[in-house]
Parts: C-alpha cells; sequence; structure tokens
C-alpha cells in the first residue's frame, strides 16, 4: 500500500490440476491444456497460472503444438489455431475442416506446416487451413486399416515416419507428389534428435 502499487502476484496460482501439453511459447510463456481449455502462464513466471489467461474451445483437445507465435489446438471436433504472441492478446480461429486429430502422438511440426493423423489421412496445416493431402495416394479404408488412433509421427532425413500399432510407413513429399513405402519396423516411441 505505501508503494502505490498492486501486488502483481495477487492472482497467481500454480498450474492447473492434470495439465497436459506443455510448450514453451515465443513470448516467454507456457500454455498446457485440460479438457477443453487452454491455459497461459505468466510471461517469465513459469509457475503462475492465471485464469484470465484461460481459453476455451468448442471440443476436448487432444494435443497443442507451437508454430511462431500460433498454437495450432487439435481436438475431437474441428481444428483451431490461437494467435498469442502474449497471454493477454490473443485471438481464436476455428478451422472449418472437420478433421478431428487421432493420436496425440501424431502431432509434429515440420518445414513450416504442422501434420497429424486424422480418419481420413495425414492432415496438413498451413495458416488457416486444413487439408488432407494423403487422400490421393492413400484411400480411406486403408488408412483406418492402420489404425489412426495409434499413430505416432517423427520426420528424419527429410521424410515423414509413421508408426502404428500394425504398421510403418516412410512417406517423402515434393512437388505436388507423395512417395508412400510400407516398412517393417514396430516402434513404441520415437525421439528425433535435430
Amino acid at each position: 500500500e505505501d508503494a502505490g502499487e498492486i501486488l502483481p502476484s495477487r492472482t497467481w496460482y500454480p498450474p492447473p490440476e492434470g495439465l497436459k501439453g506443455l510448450r514453451s511459447m515465443p513470448g516467454a510463456f507456457l500454455i498446457g491444456f485440460t479438457g477443453r481449455t487452454v491455459h497461459m502462464s505468466e510471461p517469465n513466471f513459469p509457475h503462475a497460472w492465471s485464469a484470465g489467461y484461460d481459453t476455451v474451445v468448442d471440443a476436448e483437445i487432444v494435443s497443442l503444438e507451437v508454430s511462431d507465435n500460433n498454437i495450432l489446438v487439435t481436438t475431437t471436433g474441428l481444428p483451431e489455431i490461437i494467435t498469442a504472441p502474449d497471454p493477454q492478446n490473443i485471438s481464436r480461429y476455428v478451422i472449418p475442416s472437420p478433421q478431428a486429430c487421432r493420436s496425440k502422438r501424431s502431432l509434429i511440426q515440420w518445414g513450416g506446416a504442422l501434420f497429424y493423423a486424422s480418419d481420413d489421412g495425414i492432415v496438413q496445416v498451413q495458416g488457416t487451413t486444413a487439408v488432407v493431402i494423403s487422400d490421393t495416394y492413400i484411400d480411406k479404408l486403408t488408412w483406418q486399416s492402420w489404425h489412426p488412433a495409434t499413430m505416432i509421427f517423427a520426420v528424419f532425413d527429410n521424410r515423414l515416419l509413421v508408426f502404428s500399432d500394425n504398421q510403418s510407413l516412410q512417406i517423402t513429399m515434393g512437388a505436388g507428389s507423395m512417395i508412400v513405402v510400407e516398412r517393417d519396423e514396430r516402434v513404441a516411441g520415437v525421439y528425433a534428435d535435430t
């Protein structure tokens, strides 16, 4: 009171119970999610989380990925983009593409775009557009037989690697084409050392 300042930490709380998908944003704050809510920490104070920064999306969140100041929120419904240069200045956009994310471990960033597994195939998100890029090369019935809910995506040597509980693929993309090669590996997890 004597300092004439409001205590900045009066609305700071520990991270929400059950927080998942922790990521770091370029604005020096953290993001994560519970249920249908994206949570954000105070900039430069990763221990301080304010309910005033929470953003509720339209469907249950499957996973989050960061690209510049944008957060791709994959859900059990439509994907969403949250632009957040800082937690006090955010905008939300629902991508009008009915491509629910089937596996949180499939969401990756590669070459300026984001990719994940849907029921229809590999979804590529660039800007505010989400498109199934594999439907010309892999029919929906075959894709679903590979169990997209168990898929893990990774990138190695400029190729997309797709692993599921019953299939492994190596996908090379470029110049409007896609080469899909089936492989024999079965994996439980992937770590990419950049």
